[in-house]
């Protein structure tokens, strides 16, 4: 997982990449369902965007990525690009990949945008 800030840091939330943040599960120990996205938003104070869905590194961002997942045809994982730029991007069919949820402090689970 990686936490970023986008380059108007100032201004804009943190983005998180990696191990579906916005997934939510039981929480045994709190009795309530959370996701990492939430903890995060709850505890920085600030809104966080994160993906209910994996990521996988990419030279191209999500609006041109041309592949569904981080797997090649054989099933093993492809190597992360040796180039940059280098974007994290989330499963998804090439052209319709998802968009991330948004996740506010201390209003509940993360939500679509």
């Amino acid at each position: 997982m990686a936490i970023r800030s986008k380059p108007n840091a100032e201004h804009s939330p943190p983005a998180i990449s990696g191990c579906n943040a916005a997934y939510t599960l039981f929480d045994k120990y709190a009795q309530k369902k959370l996701s990492i996205a939430e903890l995060l938003a709850n505890n920085l104070n600030r809104v966080v965007y994160a993906y209910e869905v994996g990521m996988y590194f990419s030279t191209r961002d999500a609006q041109h990525d041309k592949w569904v997942n981080g797997m090649d045809q054989q099933g093993h994982p492809r190597k992360a690009p040796d180039a940059l730029p280098m974007y994290m991007v989330p499963e998804g069919a090439p052209g319709h990949k998802p968009s991330p949820f948004i996740c506010r402090p201390n209003s509940g689970p993360c939500k679509p945008q």
